[in-house]
């Protein structure tokens, strides 16, 4: 997929993707648990209508990914690599909604949703990428 994105844009042209952060599902699963992370599993479960459950980080892993469909799950690392690899430069991680580019800006729909902001803000990450 990343290499024909990189196939059809013009040069400098740019590709955004919002993915989950495999490195924020395995913050999950540290003890003690940060306030944020607490904030998180509390909030994952009760916006979804998931069962409350003794280990709420494997239940939200997992119905998370089966969930959604996702195959693969990248941490920033392996998706600047995989980007790299196909053909992409400037490659620059923000924050969901942000970005160096206006056009580009507030464009995540999850993000703009007040009750989903703290849940997407938390599990996602953005990177842009530029065609040389």
């Amino acid at each position: 997929m990343l290499r024909e994105c990189h196939r059809v844009l013009s040069s400098g042209g740019k590709s955004r993707l919002a993915t989950p952060n495999l490195l924020k599902y395995f913050q999950l699963f540290q003890n003690p648990k940060t306030e944020e992370v607490t904030r998180y599993l509390e909030g994952k479960l009760k916006w979804h209508g998931w069962p409350p459950s003794a280990h709420p980080e494997s239940q939200i892993l997992n119905l998370e990914l089966r969930s959604f469909g996702h195959t693969f799950v990248y941490d920033p690392a392996t998706l600047v690599d995989s980007l790299a690899q196909a053909g992409f430069g400037h490659i620059a991680q923000f924050a969901p909604g942000e970005s160096d580019d206006p056009e580009l800006q507030n464009i995540e729909i999850r993000h703009k949703d007040p009750a989903l902001r703290s849940l997407n803000d938390y599990e996602s990450m953005v990177l842009q990428a530029v065609r040389p």
